[in-house]
């Protein structure tokens, strides 16, 4: 019952603040799309020359890192600082359940820069190569990513703010993207455990991908498991209630 009412809500806010502020909506949509465009182009030009239009088209999924990485923390953050975050823990959905709606709500929010992204994708790569690339790659690395943006939101309940640990892990993530992965031996199946590793679109269907969906649902059920046992931690250590 209260997932439907806070999804309502969570939505209902959501449109709001994107219709009041068109200017910053629009602004922020186009210097995504502009940042994401310039770096596939410009990775696959100096770093991936021969995966031809496949290289380095991870690039088009920073949306998402930011979105699945940095909502948990981000959001949290936001409420301290408004000095809201009490009255959450006075409502009647846990803080876990309020973070997967805010979450899905913010997919939804992302697929406003990354849809056409896709679509651009698809012109370039093929429509196959793209459906593909959702499946195998794009939708498990959503669900990790947001199990180790959990963690990262237990721990703002902690610090009460991250400061530039963010951005810094946004650049590793960002590495980790376009690092050339070893093909040979055990080492791609290896790879589907690490979140940020190949997932850039490729041409046939990648050997044990499968593998992604397992390891997302492991990084979903640990980054639940940390963010309860550090929101334990905050609220023993009377830490909840600090602006």
């Amino acid at each position: 019952m209260w997932t439907r009412t806070v999804l309502r809500a969570e939505m209902k806010r959501t449109w709001i603040t994107l219709w009041r502020y068109p200017l910053e909506t629009l602004s922020r949509v186009v210097t995504m799309g502009i940042f994401v465009v310039v770096a596939w182009v410009g990775l696959r030009a100096a770093f991936f020359a021969k995966q031809g239009t496949l290289g380095a088209s991870a690039a088009l999924l920073w949306p998402l890192v930011l979105t699945g990485f940095g909502v948990p923390a981000g959001y949290i953050e936001e409420d301290i600082k408004l000095g809201t975050i009490e009255q959450l823990y006075l409502s009647a959905p846990s803080m876990l359940g309020l973070l997967h709606v805010r979450y899905a709500v913010a997919f939804l929010e992302t697929l406003l820069t990354v849809v056409p992204l896709w679509v651009l994708a698809g012109f370039y790569m093929g429509w196959a190569t793209v459906g593909r690339w959702l499946a195998v790659q794009v939708v498990p690395l959503g669900i990790s990513l947001y199990g180790l943006g959990l963690v990262l939101g237990g721990l703002a309940l902690r610090a009460r703010r991250l400061g530039e640990l963010l951005n810094a892990l946004y650049f590793v993530l960002f590495a980790l993207a376009v690092v050339a992965w070893p093909q040979k031996g055990i080492w791609p199946w290896v790879g589907h455990f690490f979140p940020m590793v190949g997932v850039s679109a490729t041409p046939t269907w990648p050997a044990g991908w499968w593998l992604r969906y397992l390891a997302a649902l492991l990084y979903l059920l640990a980054g639940s498991w940390a963010f309860r046992r550090m929101e334990a931690t905050a609220k023993r250590r009377g830490l909840i209630g600090r602006y």
